[in-house]
Order: C-alpha cells, then structure tokens, then sequence
C-alpha cells in the first residue's frame, strides 16, 4: 500500500468516525465527545504522515556552506513540522571544516531531523556545532519520546547505521542517549586535525 492509499484510507475512517459522533451527539453525548476526541487524533496522525512524505521527497543537497545548508534545513523542517529549532553554529568552528566534513555533518543533521519527524513527537530541537578541545562537536537534542536503546528497533533502525559510517570515516565518534519519555540526543566528533588534513588536501 503506497502512502497516498494510506491516506485516503485514514481520511475516510475519520469520516466514519464524524458521521458516528453526529449521530450520537444529542442520544449520548459522552460517546460523542470521545468519537471526537478520536477523530482528532486520526487527523493529526495523517498531517503527520503528509509532512514526513514531504520531507521524504524534498532531501537538499549540500551546496558547500554548512551554515546557510543547515539554515535551509531548519526552515523547511520547521515549516512541515511546526516543530521549534534552536540552530547554533560556532562561528570558529566552521572555519577549520573541510568539505567533506562539512558535507558529514550536514548529512548527519538531515538524517536526524528526518528521524526526529517521523518518530520523536518533540516539540523543540537544540543543534549546535562548536569546537571543543581538539575536536568539532555536532549536537542534536529534542525533547520527543525517545526510545529504549535496547531494544532491537533501536539497533536496526533510525538511519543510525548511516550515521556511524560517517563517523568513522572520518576518525571521529558517534554517540547517541535515549531513553522512553527523555528525548533523544545524537553527538558526533571529528578531530580538527582531521577536518584540516582534509582541507589541506
């Protein structure tokens, strides 16, 4: 069943759904009220599936700048999720960034705001990217469900695979916390010798 049969499905149970509400809305008017409540849910459940097959089909390529490709990606992930994203960019680490780290660390955000849509229900993201010590950090936190890391779901899925790849090609470290009802939050750290040797080249 491809997604636009998922859809018309969904809608036409919600419509099901507002058809029993009308008629219990005067004979037993709890029922209505839950009919409703159910209705609702039914809804939000289908603009969150049209958001995330948006964001599924509009992926941005990376175009060199790391700050104005990141830009790009919290304004149209933020316009299909109406999800709150704090964005922050530590203007000296961003220098020393070789394109093919640059081009990692915008993968990686792409990914995990993909993730975040599809699964998390947050309501804010924090990303930010800085130096510290010998090393440039990415960090993205949201305040969604989050998840059991150990669970096998977990393991296999959530794009993390791609995102431990790019961390070790890159001789850096990828690390990710979760918990049920804690949110989520990803870190991934690449050495600036690394980020350097690859500019120089």
């Amino acid at each position: 069943m491809d997604l636009h049969d998922g859809i018309i499905q969904s809608i036409f149970a919600v419509g099901l759904t507002l058809e029993s509400t009308k008629l219990s809305l005067h004979t037993n008017p709890e029922d209505a009220d839950n009919l409703l409540s159910h209705a609702i849910e039914g809804l939000n459940a289908t603009i969150r599936d049209i958001r995330n097959f948006i964001l599924d089909l509009r992926p941005h390529r990376f175009q060199g700048n790391l700050e104005q490709g990141l830009g790009r990606l919290v304004r149209e992930f933020q316009a299909n999720t109406m999800v709150a994203v704090s964005l922050s960019a530590q203007q000296e680490a961003l220098t020393v960034l070789s394109a093919s780290v640059a081009r990692s660390l915008f993968l990686t955000t792409q990914e995990a705001l993909a993730n975040i849509a599809r699964h998390a229900r947050a309501k804010q993201v924090l990303i930010s990217i800085e130096q510290q010590d010998n090393c440039i950090v990415l960090r993205i936190s949201d305040d969604g469900y989050g998840f059991d890391m150990a669970s096998k779901s977990y393991s296999i899925g959530h794009g993390l695979a791609n995102m431990r790849a790019r961390a070790k090609d890159l001789d850096g470290r990828f690390k990710i916390v979760s918990a049920p009802g804690q949110g989520t939050t990803i870190k991934l750290e690449v050495p600036i010798k690394e980020s350097i040797a690859r500019k120089s080249g």
